[in-house]
């Protein structure tokens, strides 16, 4: 079988995408159309099509091409990933004549919850792809279930989530890292983690506010990019409050993140509230904690409250400092249902799930 992947994602900086395509990988013969800001592309291997990062019209430009060169190769499958690959997916399908045409759905966006011209174009080209494509995969299992009633689908979409690690490089610099953080990490503080930044929209003002009922032995961590309007608004909340037990790192690359993340206690895992997208968020950042070993504390979007409610892994707490002292309270309880949690979940097994799915709907149209 022979399968045309196409993305508008760069490999290096996508998680998603680097691991749809080891799914694909394992059903067929993988052609690939990825993103690169690299100028040298001599390097891509037989069957990957690594365009230069210019305009949107210079990516559809370069993958129309490339999809006319691979007529001759027959494809089976075309597998659209996420929005910006749906004109260059919806030609493949024109060119190639594949028997199957599957998307992966990572956002959900409808027309109602966009306000720019350029979202709400995204929109009106995303809907009437949904609705042809043979196959949907999407991001959890509360959008599978909104998207199958939203859009009138025959099937629920694939749930497949954003199961995701932190992974030290081989050159990380730990010995570094101690000496950077030393004074931080030297304190008996209980510290808990938001990798989100300074960020308004993520609530974080109602996280840095309520701090202040958090005084002694509890720190929060910042780490993330954030507008220099939201580090202005927090650090002005911070010293409104005389709150002194909070520490802004500012962004960090994933080696520095992860060391930062295996000396901290809780991980703070917020979105609002006033979209779909963000309503029923699928979440990497809350796996990468659970990895780390790190309960949770979250807000109520129903992904999240769903995960901490069944699993026992954290707490939803729209004002944060209530679940922290819970969870700190019985930390050990939490700790282990981290532990008892992880000990079935992998980025492996989760590929594996999908790839077997993808097959067994696969088969009708074969």
């Amino acid at each position: 079988m022979k399968i045309l992947f196409i993305s508008f994602y760069d490999l290096d900086y996508n998680g998603r995408t680097r691991e749809l395509i080891k799914s694909f990988s394992s059903i067929g013969e993988l052609y690939t159309v990825t993103k690169t800001k690299n100028n040298d592309v001599s390097n891509a291997d037989l069957h990957a099509f690594r365009f230069i990062e210019k305009s949107y019209f210079s990516y559809l430009t370069q993958t129309i091409q490339y999809i006319r060169k691979l007529k001759k190769e027959k494809i089976d499958v075309v597998v659209i990933d996420d929005r910006k690959a749906v004109i260059p997916g919806r030609i493949a399908k024109h060119i190639l004549h594949p028997k199957i045409v599957i998307q992966d759905c990572r956002e959900l966006y409808t027309i109602k919850d966009v306000h720019t011209f350029a979202a709400k174009t995204g929109c009106l080209i995303e809907t009437p792809a949904v609705k042809k494509a043979d196959i949907l995969v999407c991001a959890n299992e509360e959008r599978a279930e909104y998207m199958k009633d939203f859009y009138h689908l025959a099937d629920k979409p694939i749930a497949y989530e954003n199961i995701r690690k932190l992974n030290y490089s081989d050159d990380a610099d730990i010995s570094g890292f101690e000496k950077k953080y030393k004074d931080l990490f030297s304190r008996n503080e209980f510290r808990v983690l938001t990798t989100a930044g300074c960020r308004l929209e993520r609530t974080n003002d109602v996280l840095v506010r309520n701090m202040k009922h958090l005084k002694e032995g509890i720190r929060l961590v910042i780490v993330g990019e954030d507008a220099p309007s939201d580090r202005k608004a927090v650090e002005q909340i911070i010293s409104e409050n005389g709150i002194e037990n909070i520490t802004i790192l500012g962004r960090l690359k994933q080696d520095e993140l992860k060391f930062i993340t295996q000396h901290c206690h809780i991980g703070v895992v917020n979105y609002h509230q006033n979209d779909l997208n963000n309503k029923y968020c699928a979440s990497g950042k809350l796996y990468e904690f659970l990895f780390e070993g790190l309960p949770v504390i979250t807000t109520t979007n129903p992904p999240l409250k769903n995960i901490c409610e069944k699993h026992g892994v954290g707490i939803a707490d729209d004002e944060y400092y209530q679940g922290i002292l819970s969870i700190i309270d019985d930390y050990r309880t939490y700790k282990k249902n981290v532990e008892d949690y992880i000990s079935d979940l992998s980025v492996e097994k989760s590929n594996e799930r999908l790839a077997t799915e993808l097959r067994r709907r696969m088969e009708r149209f074969l």
